[in-house]
């Protein structure tokens, strides 16, 4: 957290001025020049967030070691800005670092069901900006990257990409609807993954007896939708014992015969 927190300090001494903001270009390969953050603070902002992002991802999809092995990349390195700007260039699918507020309001007004580079995320974000409001916001001083990412930014995001002024989620309303973490419902599973941060907001107590669950240790975010391959993995065997509850939970509701075999591994559980 130091050595981020330090990164971050430097980047924003960097992004300051204008041979420090090409310093910065250089290094993160931006897909467009930063701009004075005085004239553009939103797409300052944009830059944070995705230099930010990839630490996100380690954590919400965490398999294996992999956070400690992030920990150890970020804390060993005598120079934290160049570990963190290996981090962002050398993520998955990595093309340019962005930094256009105009350009990423663009990509997420698109509604073409093929358009890759949206994906789920408009549908998502409507979420977060109608019901959810899952900000991932960095202003609180607990934390060690820029608070340039506030709540207001994605306020502005959400009303920019839906032409809508002032769209705000209406969270009491949701937790209404759906009953917050007690829900009331049959036939439901409700899985969550000990190491991703978002389980807290998961079932994690007995509802009703048609609403099973499992807060499984080692395991990420949505871990339990993919196979258990590798037996080597710690995750492995509370993967496992989560699919043989989840299968026999839907063949209980469909009243389906539970095999002799997911017996024995549901004991073994």
């Amino acid at each position: 957290s130091a050595n981020i927190r330090n990164a971050t300090d430097i980047m924003m001494g960097l992004v300051a001025t204008p041979e420090g903001r090409a310093q910065l270009d250089d290094m993160f390969v931006t897909c467009v020049p930063l701009p004075d953050p005085a004239v553009a603070p939103l797409d300052i902002a944009v830059f944070f967030e995705d230099v930010a992002d990839p630490f996100a991802g380690v954590v919400q999809y965490a398999t294996n070691d992999i956070i400690e092995r992030v920990c150890e990349f970020i804390g060993r390195d005598n120079d934290p800005l160049a570990a963190i700007v290996a981090l962002e260039t050398t993520s998955s699918g990595f093309v340019c670092t962005s930094t256009s507020y105009d350009l990423t309001i663009q990509s997420l007004q698109s509604t073409d069901p093929t358009d890759q580079n949206v994906g789920a995320s408009r549908s998502w974000i409507w979420q977060t900006c109608t019901e959810f409001g899952y900000y991932q916001e960095q202003s609180s001083a607990q934390q060690p990257f820029s608070d340039y990412v506030t709540l207001e930014y994605f306020h502005q995001m959400c009303a920019d990409v839906y032409g809508i002024e002032g769209l705000v989620p209406d969270i009491a309303a949701t937790n209404n609807y759906y009953g917050g973490n007690e829900p009331q419902g049959t036939n439901i599973f409700y899985p969550n993954g000990k190491v991703d941060p978002w389980h807290t907001l998961g079932v994690l107590t007995d509802v009703s007896p048609g609403q099973p669950w499992l807060l499984m240790d080692g395991t990420s975010h949505c871990e339990d939708m993919y196979e258990a391959i590798d037996p080597s993995w710690p995750e492995h065997e509370i993967l496992s014992c989560c699919h043989y509850q989840q299968r026999t939970s839907v063949k209980q509701w469909l009243g389906l015969d539970i095999s002799p075999e997911e017996i024995r591994a549901l004991a073994d559980c």
